[in-house]
């Protein structure tokens, strides 16, 4: 049977969508099944305090939802908090300094155990406003680069007002009795093309390293802001977040009603009989 490289190319990519094989088995780090939002979603939480050696819960807690759709993957999170602060209005201010902020780490992978050097930090105050930079961080060991605009330096990305980037990035503070939190979605855009989705199977790119981080006060700030607390869902036993190996796994699963999918399939095995038939 001759087989040309179109067929061939779609044959793997079945193989890869049917596959059984789950990421997470034998998993020491985090690692979660993010569904389609219209599926569900999938929650996170009970952070640990990230820059101690032992396994430890944060004093102020804060839990999380993310799933995909047909725009990117939208992260929903709640801190519990008493101490809410922040002084930064403006994008690119430095939210991480002096201030409440909930942070977020992503980077497309293609496997499991790539540590991405390239990845997105996001970062939110409860003003709403944000943050965004790509990293360039050597303690990683996977070269790829995962942006749509290309690796050719490190930094903050372009924006104006408190929260307009490149992309449709987005994001939303909500303050509430208890606390605060954000709603965010991470554009599909803003990633290389090899990790957008595709017409073909208008399903994600499946695996992601991810860290969702925390600075709080849960005693409220001292007059130099030097007794804030770090928490993360990966803990990164570390003073830094920026510790690659450490950031968690996260599996986008396909749409349960992934129709697309069965076309795929039924697609394939179309060509490959009429290939068959013209030998």
């Amino acid at each position: 049977m001759n087989i040309n490289n179109t067929t061939l190319s779609l044959l793997l990519l079945h193989l890869h969508i049917t596959s059984s094989t789950d990421p997470c088995t034998s998993q020491t780090l985090p690692c979660l099944h993010v569904p389609s939002c219209d599926d569900g979603s999938a929650a996170y939480g009970d952070f640990k305090i990230t820059n101690v050696p032992t396994v430890e819960p944060a004093l102020d807690q804060t839990t999380g939802e993310i799933c995909w759709n047909q725009k990117g993957i939208s992260v929903k999170e709640f801190a519990f908090d008493t101490h809410v602060f922040t002084p930064w209005m403006h994008c690119n201010d430095p939210v991480f300094q002096k201030s409440s902020v909930l942070e977020i780490f992503i980077s497309p992978v293609h496997h499991v155990s790539d540590n991405p050097i390239w990845y997105f930090e996001l970062d939110t105050a409860p003003s709403g406003a944000m943050w965004s930079g790509l990293s360039n961080n050597s303690r990683g060991n996977s070269s790829t680069c995962v942006s749509a605009d290309g690796c050719d330096k490190s930094g903050t990305l372009e924006c104006t007002g408190i929260n307009t980037f490149p992309h449709h990035l987005t994001t939303t503070a909500l303050n509430k009795s208890k606390g605060w939190g954000i709603e965010m979605i991470i554009p599909w855009e803003m990633f290389a093309k090899e990790f957008q989705p595709t017409m073909l199977m208008q399903q994600p790119h499946s695996i992601w390293r991810m860290n969702f981080y925390r600075y709080s006060y849960p005693n409220g700030p001292n007059s130099k802001f030097s007794n804030y607390q770090l928490s993360g869902w990966s803990p990164t036993h570390d003073p830094s977040f920026h510790v690659p190996a450490r950031f968690g796994v996260i599996v986008l699963d396909p749409a349960h009603d992934c129709e697309n999918c069965s076309r795929t399939t039924e697609s394939i095995e179309r060509q490959i009989g009429k290939e068959e038939n013209e030998m």
